[in-house]
């Protein structure tokens, strides 16, 4: 399996800094993956589903830590490419 496409879309709301779709295999795409930025650096969070009574769980998760790594090298690279861009546009 492999990232074949990474969609970012930025957002500042505390250690939140964007939202990515990501493609695997040009045949499914998970979307929402959290990019937060803490004092280590970035870390990737899954997606979540909201819970009745403010609890939350994670709708899709990685079964080893180098898939994990995989993804969040593959959506912090596109993070880091779509903010340096000087025109910021999504081409």
């Amino acid at each position: 399996m492999r990232v074949t496409e990474v969609k970012v879309y930025p957002i500042v709301q505390g250690t939140l800094r964007a939202y990515a779709d990501v493609t695997f295999d040009k045949c499914l795409c998970v979307r929402d993956f959290r990019l937060l930025h803490t004092a280590k650096g970035y870390v990737l969070r899954m997606p979540i589903e909201r819970q009745p009574r403010a609890r939350s769980r994670e709708i899709a998760s990685a079964l080893n830590d180098n898939t994990i790594k995989m993804i969040q090298d593959a959506v912090i690279a596109e993070y880091e490419r779509f903010i340096r861009s000087p025109t910021r546009s999504r081409n």
